[in-house]
């Protein structure tokens, strides 16, 4: 319960944490080789304090969430879809 990182695998669109209870930070790095137009959806059973979203090598993610509050952001998660022209991840919700 007081921290976290994981790696989305390729070919995985979503990522469904359920922890015991809030942690206090983590890192999810997305997928490296996704393909033109994938979207990814992160969600959360709890609040994450500080959550970073980092981008596989040579890529980058535009306005990543630096945090996840369960009664705000909790019903709809995270999402990013990946354009692959210029390597970057964009935040949808």
């Amino acid at each position: 319960t007081t921290g976290f990182s994981i790696t989305i695998g390729n070919g995985v669109y979503t990522l469904i944490l359920d922890p015991a209870g809030a942690l206090l930070a983590g890192t999810i790095v997305l997928p490296a080789a996704p393909v033109d137009g994938q979207v990814v959806r992160i969600s959360s059973t709890q609040t994450i304090t500080t959550l970073t979203v980092s981008p596989s090598a040579g890529q980058t993610v535009k306005n990543a969430p630096t945090g996840f509050t369960v009664n705000l952001t909790g019903d709809q998660g995270y999402e990013f879809i990946y354009r692959a022209t210029n390597l970057t991840w964009y935040r949808l919700q």
